[in-house]
């Protein structure tokens, strides 16, 4: 298992109260968020059980499901719905997307 995988559940839990204020707003917005932010954990636990082309196709789809959470996050904040993100849920999605683009390479 790769060590961010920590980091990408403190993550889900920072964002439970974003995810909740978002579909208070955006109902469809929200569970897009939610369906891409659970899919990063799951492709990071079934590509660690697995090796080589299909290792790194789970580990590219949780790299393309964080981007889709973050630009959920940005949508939200653009349309007036949500606050920026405070630093540390910030910083943690920037560590867990760089960890990934250096391990899909």
């Amino acid at each position: 298992m790769l060590r961010i995988y920590g980091d990408v559940i403190e993550l889900v839990r920072e964002l439970r109260p974003v995810l909740a204020e978002l579909a208070a707003r955006d109902a469809n917005l929200a569970d897009q968020m939610k369906r891409a932010l659970c899919s990063v954990p799951l492709n990071l636990a079934e590509g660690a059980m697995l090796s080589g082309g299909n290792r790194n196709l789970r580990y590219r789809t949780a790299l393309g499901s964080l981007r889709e959470a973050l630009a959920c996050v940005e949508v939200g904040v653009a349309l007036g719905e949500l606050a920026p993100l405070e630093a540390g849920p910030r910083d943690r999605f920037e560590k867990i997307k760089a960890t990934l683009i250096n391990v899909v390479r």
